[in-house]
């Protein structure tokens, strides 16, 4: 089977993130400590539309947030992240990542960022904040403070739309600044100190983005 090649440059495209719409809510949740049960207030980030796994053009989607915690004196914070599906008759929940905000005062606060694809033939409607607690009289609340929530282009899309072609990618090198972001599939690379990345296997690529956010630049080549 013959191959083609073609390279994209960063610059072709203005847009690579697309912002999405939410409101943060307090939501309750229960914790078991024995045989115990507490109800307790944790956040949720609820989209405007839910996440799907898949755009409309059968591609996987990818999507990208960035937050801020703020920190307690003396009190060092563990917060897992979960997809959740609150619409189904229980709640589905896909863990994401835990973080942990050390002790510090409330005025500062530590800085998260995220890419997550659904994975998962339904969707979800809420991001979900949970902090660990230690005990069922810890009344401790999450200050949470979302700066980005976006949805990740697919550059594929582009691609097919100026080649005429539907494309699936082999190869790719790509050539940036450092440490940029990128997603294949919807699993999410960063790119070390060098800004070079290169697959050397075969693959079979459907989807591609980049978070760009400081107009960081990149060249990709690729094989199809």
């Amino acid at each position: 089977m013959n191959n083609s090649f073609g390279q994209f440059r960063s610059g072709q495209l203005s847009e690579y993130l697309f912002p999405i719409s939410y409101t943060v809510e307090d939501q309750t949740g229960q914790m078991k400590i024995g045989s115990n049960t507490g109800i307790f207030i944790n956040k949720a980030v609820v989209p405007s539309n839910p996440f799907e796994a898949i755009d409309g053009n059968g591609k996987i989607q990818s999507y990208y947030i960035k937050y801020n915690i703020y920190k307690k004196k003396n009190i060092q914070q563990i917060i897992k992240v979960y997809l959740r599906n609150t619409n189904k008759n229980f709640d589905d929940m896909k863990y994401l990542k835990t973080v942990v905000i050390p002790a510090g005062e409330t005025t500062d606060y530590s800085t998260f960022e995220l890419v997550f694809f659904p994975n998962d033939s339904f969707s979800y409607n809420e991001i979900y904040f949970e902090l660990q607690r230690s005990s069922l009289t810890d009344k401790n609340t999450i200050n949470l403070f979302i700066t980005k929530l976006d949805k990740v282009y697919n550059i594929i899309e582009f691609l097919e739309k100026t080649t005429e072609n539907q494309m699936v990618i082999k190869k790719i090198k790509i050539s940036s600044s450092p440490y940029l972001i990128f997603v294949v599939n919807g699993e999410p690379i960063k790119i070390g100190k060098t800004g070079k990345y290169e697959t050397n296997d075969e693959l079979k690529i459907s989807s591609i983005g980049f978070i760009v956010l400081n107009n960081e630049s990149f060249i990709l080549d690729y094989q199809y």
